[in-house]
């Protein structure tokens, strides 16, 4: 996680997303709106369904939100790569392999209610701070 978070610093991607007027912004604001959306069928699947109703989560029980998700996937990687493609290139491809490393790492080391927790948390401020 941690050498992922190094590159993207080193890569100075934060502050170029905020400030390049080269980046698609419109196509990034897609991409957020898809994660926004993937995140909440995540915190709806897990914490209503899986904690509070007690139900099974799996492909055969949810096969529409399953759907919804892998869409919102698709949309979200696809927006994201449209929308910082003129600034880097073909090095969006790292910048999105590193964010996906994080990403996936940070699930595995941390249980769901800290996921969602951490997640409205960045949600929030990076809202708030992109313009």
């Amino acid at each position: 996680m941690s050498v992922s978070l190094h590159f993207l610093h080193l890569m100075d991607t934060y502050h170029t997303i905020m400030h390049s007027p080269e980046v698609s912004h419109e196509w990034f604001k897609i991409g957020i709106a898809a994660s926004i959306a993937l995140f909440s069928i995540k915190a709806y699947v897990e914490m209503y369904n899986g904690k509070l109703l007690k139900r099974e989560v799996s492909y055969e029980a949810l096969p529409q939100l399953t759907h919804a998700a892998i869409f919102f996937i698709f949309l979200s990687g696809i927006s994201f790569h449209i929308a910082i493609w003129p600034v880097y290139g073909a090095k969006s491809m790292v910048i999105m392999f590193l964010l996906g490393a994080f990403l996936l790492n940070f699930c595995l080391m941390f249980p769901t209610i800290v996921q969602n927790f951490v997640a409205i948390i960045l949600f929030t401020f990076f809202l708030q701070e992109y313009q």
